[in-house]
């Protein structure tokens, strides 16, 4: 048969095969990649400082349609021997990502018919040969399948950017007139600060081509009745973790004897908020000029705020001795605690134990050439694990109107309680 004498279940399908359209889909949302980065770095050293600074900028177009990235990036650092027992050092970076923008969907590219026609013009669809406009067809065969380009134009507004922080510094002491003891401060911070924004206008749920004309299913007078699918989120998500590191070290040598003691107390605290703010149905405004900017104007508004912290500390003493090199002692106590464990077990103790024989020191091994390094080890230890959630051991609390799917316990009526507190986990 023709292409003319085959006939599919719509018209569009019908026409656009009788006039012999053949797009490659895959060609379409393909593209030649581009890739670009730029690295500055400056670094120096004297005597008592050492610097480093480093810049870069990275862009990527992606070999999909709307595949696009950017990265900006500085790093700092400086070390300095502020005297002959004392040195500090800082540590700085932070990293601009910018993820924005919608991309082809690979996966709506093998679905597509050949003679499905990616855009619009004002009498499709006949007289395809003559069209000339780029404008996005939502359905390129008039129905079922959503065009693999679409969104990629201004149908979406995407915002997606991650900044991430780093600081860290130090601190070495050196105890003046105490050979071998040394007191090291440390500290860290690492933070997020992420803002995603999403809006879908009144033009990207368009329907399918099911009454002529079609061209006018984009006229401003049938967009404007969508505006009541119309709808967005700005999201923003903060986050950081700090360590705090304090460590007093003694090593020293007495003839046959080496000791290497240390006394560690550290601690740790992360935080993370998310607002979540969702905006939908601007029929009552009458338009979406403002876009992701715009949610307020919304008929119906939603917000969603989710806080959570968690905190660790810890101490420890290890004491090393070895003797010749020979016979080796190793004792450590851990002691832990945590935010995420049930009231009764916030702390956990952790000792251990090792001894290790180093037998290639021996005198009887001094002529056995062929084993160079020969050791024996044996240790005892107990470890412990932190496999639960934020707030994995409390009773979860609800407010609101009692209905079917609540279970209350205890007998305070105005408390609904999610389950029951795990004071012992």
């Amino acid at each position: 048969n023709s292409p003319s004498e085959i006939v599919f279940d719509d018209v569009t399908r019908t026409r656009l095969f009788a006039q012999g359209v053949d797009t490659d889909w895959m060609d379409l949302i393909s593209r030649n990649g581009f890739f670009q980065n730029h690295q500055v770095a400056v670094s120096g050293k004297s005597d008592k400082i050492n610097y480093y600074f480093s810049g870069g900028y990275n862009s990527t177009e992606g070999a999909i349609v709307g595949d696009d990235y950017q990265r900006i990036s500085v790093r700092s650092k400086l070390d300095a021997d502020v005297t002959n027992w004392l040195k500090v050092g800082i540590d700085g970076t932070y990293n601009n990502n910018d993820y924005s923008g919608v991309g082809a969907r690979v996966s709506s590219a093998y679905f597509h018919a050949p003679h499905g026609y990616p855009y619009r013009w004002e009498s499709m669809p006949e007289d395809v040969a003559n069209a000339t406009g780029t404008l996005l067809e939502r359905y390129p065969t008039g129905s079922s399948i959503t065009s693999a380009l679409w969104g990629t134009d201004n149908a979406v507004e995407d915002i997606d950017k991650r900044n991430f922080y780093r600081f860290a510094t130090y601190a070495l002491v050196k105890i003046p007139k105490v050979e071998g003891l040394t007191y090291r401060f440390n500290y860290s911070i690492n933070a997020n600060s992420n803002i995603q924004d999403r809006f879908y206008f009144e033009d990207y749920y368009v329907g399918e081509q099911l009454v002529p004309p079609y061209y006018e299913r984009y006229s401003p007078a049938e967009l404007s009745k969508r505006l009541s699918q119309a709808n967005g989120y700005n999201r923003r998500t903060n986050s950081y973790t700090n360590v705090m590191d304090n460590i007093i070290n003694y090593k020293n040598q007495f003839g046959d004897h080496y000791v290497d003691a240390t006394l560690v107390a550290t601690r740790d605290f992360s935080y993370r908020k998310l607002v979540d703010t969702n905006g939908s149905d601007f029929s009552a405004n009458g338009n979406t000029l403002l876009g992701v900017d715009g949610l307020h104007k919304a008929t119906v508004q939603k917000i969603n705020l989710d806080v959570v912290e968690k905190s660790n500390v810890a101490y420890l003493g290890r004491i090393g001795y070895a003797f010749k090199d020979r016979y080796h002692l190793t004792a450590s106590i851990r002691r832990d605690g945590s935010s995420v464990f049930g009231t009764d077990k916030k702390w956990g103790d952790f000792p251990s134990v090792g001894v290790a024989w180093t037998v290639s020191e021996e005198d009887f091994m001094s002529n056995f050439d062929k084993l160079g390094y020969f050791k024996v080890k044996a240790s005892y230890g107990k470890n412990g694990n932190q496999g639960l959630g934020p707030y994995g051991t409390l009773a979860r609390v609800a407010s609101g109107s009692d209905g079917g799917i609540r279970y209350e316990f205890g007998d305070a009526p105005s408390t609904i309680l999610y389950g029951v507190a795990q004071t012992d986990l």
